[in-house]
């Protein structure tokens, strides 16, 4: 009985930290593959990288590296467009 109660405490205590430690590796796998679609230099690759960045803010809105890359994608897109 005792074993099975501190079985319990351990294996909630563990939980949160869980979720957090896959976020914040899918969230650097987003920001990895929007760097690789930022390096082709086109448009399509500048529209995949935003795309790809939006989603790492979704889903860690600290992960500062992502708000400095957006900025660069849509700088980049609009430079194309002519529209700066």
């Amino acid at each position: 009985m005792l074993a099975s109660c501190h079985q319990e405490k351990i294996s909630t205590a563990t939980e949160p930290a869980l979720p957090r430690e896959i976020a914040r590796i899918m969230a650097e796998d987003l920001y990895q593959q929007g760097q690789e679609e930022l390096e082709k230099f086109t448009v399509p690759g500048y529209k995949e990288a935003i795309k790809y960045f939006e989603q790492v803010l979704a889903r860690k809105p600290d992960f500062y590296q992502a708000y400095g890359r957006l900025a660069v994608a849509y700088g980049l897109w609009a430079k194309e467009r002519k529209d700066l």
